[in-house]
């Protein structure tokens, strides 16, 4: 029995707005907490398993992964330079798909993406930083999250065992927790929510089947 039956490749774009959230006002810079809008592309790899084929139906389980990512935004002083970081980046969904015809099929999606978020606050100090870029603040180090998504798309078969795949994906909001801010002894840094609202995910793949 075969462990995988298919091999996604996939060239993909995340869209969506990364926060900052420490509950506060952050004045002119930003309307109320830090959140700005970024797009991000990257390539994905995802491996599937048929749990069910029929001739006009089918289901079926992937497990996906995409490289890690990163938005960043500066401000004047006092805010300075704000990052966000995506790593460990995982999806599980349970894909359906339904025929149209002998070349093209509908999908839907449902599953969970997950990832560790890590941020950082740059603060300028006289036209210098006083961390250099990667300097983190949160003392706990990355932490883990993760959220259910809906995708769906189309695929159209090329040949036997090549097809094409359209993908979106609407990711909503994912955020931690309020984490701790690491204090260096010259500034007192909030401790807030980390992550990104409104996530979309579009993907254009090719699928080699076995």
């Amino acid at each position: 029995m075969k462990i995988i039956d298919y091999i996604d490749s996939s060239a993909n774009k995340l869209s969506g707005y990364h926060i900052q959230d420490d509950g506060g006002n952050w004045g002119q810079d930003f309307d109320n907490t830090p959140k700005w809008y970024d797009k991000d592309r990257s390539f994905g790899l995802n491996v599937g398993k048929y749990l069910y084929r029929s001739g006009l139906n089918t289901a079926a389980i992937e497990l996906g992964y995409l490289p890690p990512f990163h938005s960043n935004i500066f401000r004047p002083q006092p805010t300075g330079l704000l990052k966000n970081e995506y790593s460990n980046v995982f999806t599980l969904d349970l894909v359906l798909k339904s025929k149209i015809n002998d070349s093209l099929e509908i999908f839907g999606s449902t599953g969970k993406v997950s990832m560790n978020i890590l941020g950082s606050q740059n603060v300028v100090d006289n036209g210098t930083f006083d961390r250099d870029e990667e300097g983190k603040i949160y003392k706990d180090g990355p932490r883990y999250t993760s959220k259910l998504g809906l995708g769906s798309g189309l695929l159209y078969k090329l040949s036997d065992k090549l097809d094409l795949k359209l993908t979106y994906k609407n990711l909503g909001n994912i955020t931690t927790n309020r984490m701790a801010a690491a204090n260096d002894g010259r500034d007192v840094l909030t401790n807030r929510k980390l992550g990104f609202a409104k996530g979309r995910q579009m993907a254009v793949s090719a699928i080699f089947k076995f």
